[in-house]
């Protein structure tokens, strides 16, 4: 199994990286040619477009994934696991873990 990783390390926060940049730029202004076309086509329905989220609604994140590095009980075989992942009945072991 490959080592974890961060998700910093996928983050795009701050990158300089001008391909990004170039590509963000073009998915704007694609969003812009859309935003009109769809402003066009849903002139005639009624509804509040500005509208803001209730945040409190949305359930948290919840984890699925477990290291305890001294061990702890699978919940289906009872064996000790550093790394489990949440199933139905609760943190599984790799070997428990219906993939």
């Amino acid at each position: 199994m490959p080592e974890d990783r961060s998700l910093d390390e996928f983050s795009t926060a701050g990158a300089t990286d001008t391909a990004a940049d170039d590509a963000a730029a073009d998915d704007a202004a694609a969003d812009t040619v859309d935003a009109a076309d769809d402003a066009e086509d849903s002139a005639d329905t009624a509804g509040d477009d500005d509208a803001v989220p209730d945040l409190d609604a949305v359930a948290p994140a919840e984890a699925t994934y477990d290291v305890s590095p001294d061990g702890a009980d699978c919940a289906v075989c009872g064996a000790t696991a550093t790394r489990r992942w949440r199933d139905d009945p609760g943190y599984v072991c790799a070997d428990c873990k219906e993939w």
